[in-house]
């Protein structure tokens, strides 16, 4: 099965958060998410309800960042 092709460009939550700021943006929120919905590393676990964590250590995996363009 073909699943298309994947591009990744880690940055850090400053840089992504600053650079937002800097072009223009008020940020409306900044959420952290401990399971994600693929298994994202080894040694994840599945929750019942398919989300993925470690068993054993609470992590932020993902972030949420919502943002407006200042008017």
């Amino acid at each position: 099965m073909d699943h298309g092709t994947t591009h990744n460009w880690p940055h850090g939550v400053g840089e992504i958060l600053t650079a937002l700021l800097e072009a223009g943006f008020d940020l409306q929120f900044v959420h952290e998410h401990r399971r994600t919905p693929w298994e994202q590393f080894p040694g994840m676990v599945a929750d019942g309800d398919g989300l993925y964590r470690f068993p054993e250590v609470d992590l932020p995996l993902l972030l949420s960042v919502r943002a407006e363009r200042a008017e």
